[in-house]
């Protein structure tokens, strides 16, 4: 470490590169680095279920899960498939890839690809169903404590009072504006145009 040291103090040339060129890389990654207040994000998913009434879970393996992997193999826009054979059903989760602009159109796709497989599922089985499974998640979860209740209180009269406070926070942050971010070169730079 003590070498290290010495050779950043006698090269001071090289060292202030190594400066300039870290500000510039950290003031480019400012511009270019997506900001969002909520950052949303969707994991697609199409689910494909079909009741097999009385049949074991091998039965429903090789009857229908395998028949509906091989089915929408060729597919376009699907990143990963499972398949899940349980006692009087089988399902398959199709997961698709997160450059997949139209959803509905590998959901056509897979309804076809289905649709001509339907006549080689065992004859118990009842028909196919595919739908579509969204899941959006929250991006920011805020909770809200209070101090412990004393024992001799009414918990009603706390409880209410913390449900106020509740209300009111809620009621702060939705009336909240979103502001447009600032100019990030500018903010960064903004410690040396100080007067």
């Amino acid at each position: 470490m003590r070498s290290v040291i010495k050779w950043a103090i006698a090269n001071s040339p090289a060292m202030n590169t190594f400066l300039i060129a870290a500000l510039i890389v950290g003031s480019i990654s400012m511009v270019v680095m997506r900001r969002e207040v909520f950052p949303s994000f969707a994991l697609e998913i199409v689910l494909v279920q079909v009741p097999f009434p009385g049949a074991t879970p091998d039965e429903v393996e090789e009857g229908i899960c395998q028949k509906i992997e091989s089915a929408v193999n060729g597919v376009e826009g699907i990143k990963k498939v499972t398949s899940i054979a349980a006692e009087n059903a089988g399902s398959v989760v199709l997961e698709l890839n997160s450059n997949v602009k139209d959803v509905q159109r590998v959901m056509n796709d897979v309804r076809s690809e289905i649709d001509q497989i339907a006549n080689q599922l065992p004859p118990r089985a009842e028909d196919p169903e595919v739908k579509q499974i969204v899941f959006r998640g929250p991006a920011i979860t805020l909770g809200i404590t209070g101090p412990p209740r004393p024992t001799n209180t009414n918990h009603l009269q706390a409880d209410l009072e913390l449900r106020g406070l509740m209300e009111e926070i809620r009621s702060d942050l939705l009336d909240l504006k979103a502001t447009p971010p600032a100019d990030p070169v500018r903010a960064a730079f903004a410690w040396m145009y100080q007067p």
